[in-house]
């Protein structure tokens, strides 16, 4: 991937794969992450879910959101900014896929917790 976003992306034509994203999600919250566990965040958001919506909005339309997914797009020279930081996951998926990662948010404990993650 080049440094930029594509002007038309898989995420702009709502062609990404439902069920099989669901099927996925259930194995995670089956078996979380350990990354992800340090701390019992309330509002707790499968990685899945962040990785599928970077992966969807990296990838140009008409690609395959399969290949693209698992051998992870490259968002270096990317800035992504999570300004609802909560438990960091967007911002851990987005810095493994090699974005430059700044996230936000008023509450103390989401920024701590992500931090340490």
């Amino acid at each position: 991937m080049r440094n930029e976003l594509p002007k038309r992306s898989l995420l702009d034509d709502a062609d990404v794969p439902l069920v099989g994203l669901a099927r996925l999600a259930y194995r995670e919250s089956v078996r979380p992450r350990d990354l992800y566990q340090s701390h019992k965040w309330f509002a707790r958001r499968l990685a899945v879910t962040a990785r599928s919506l970077l992966v969807a909005a990296g990838t140009p339309s008409g690609e395959s959101f399969w290949k693209s997914y698992y051998q992870g797009p490259s968002y270096k020279g990317l800035k992504v900014l999570d300004p609802f930081l909560g438990g960091g996951v967007m911002v851990m998926e987005a810095s493994r896929l090699g974005a430059d990662v700044h996230g936000l948010d008023v509450e103390p404990v989401a920024t701590a917790i992500s931090s340490f993650q």
